[in-house]
Order: structure tokens, then C-alpha cells, then sequence
């Protein structure tokens, strides 16, 4: 009797011991799969400087701001600043 009921109760213990595997399986492709969204919600764009700064200054007020910025970042430099 008292190893039959060992033998149950060791075949419980076995069966929890799989179901937390499982739920421990489950979780981590969870976290995966919100990495993976996470990282396609914050993915990194290129965009385009004049684009930006188009609704913000006139074209004029931005054509002269980026030639000032090409003049201060390549000083020095030959054919740099091209257009």
C-alpha cells in the first residue's frame, strides 16, 4: 500500500516537474516573440535631414544652416563641400 502511494506520488511529482518545463518553454518563446516586436517597433529609420527641417524653417534658412554645418564639419578638407 505505502509503496504504491510512493509510486503515485513520485509520478505526480514528475508530471509537475514536466508542466513547469513547459510553462518555462512557453514563457521564454514569449519574451521572444516580444523582443522580436519590440525590436520591429523601434527599428531605426533613416530619414532625410531636409525632410525634417523643411517643416520647421523656410528652404532658404535651411539650404544656408546645412552649408554652414558642411563649411564648419569639413574645414580644412578639399572638395568637400560639394553640391
Amino acid at each position: 500500500m505505502i509503496t504504491i502511494t510512493c509510486h503515485k506520488l513520485v509520478i505526480k511529482v514528475m508530471d509537475i516537474v514536466k508542466k513547469i518545463e513547459d510553462l518555462e518553454r512557453e514563457i521564454h518563446n514569449l519574451k521572444s516573440l516580444i523582443l522580436v516586436r519590440e525590436n520591429a517597433f523601434f527599428e531605426t529609420k533613416l530619414v532625410s535631414l531636409r525632410g525634417i527641417g523643411k517643416l520647421s524653417v523656410s528652404e532658404d534658412e535651411l539650404e544656408e544652416a546645412i552649408e554652414k554645418v558642411k563649411k564648419s564639419l569639413f574645414a580644412g578638407v578639399e572638395d568637400a563641400v560639394r553640391d
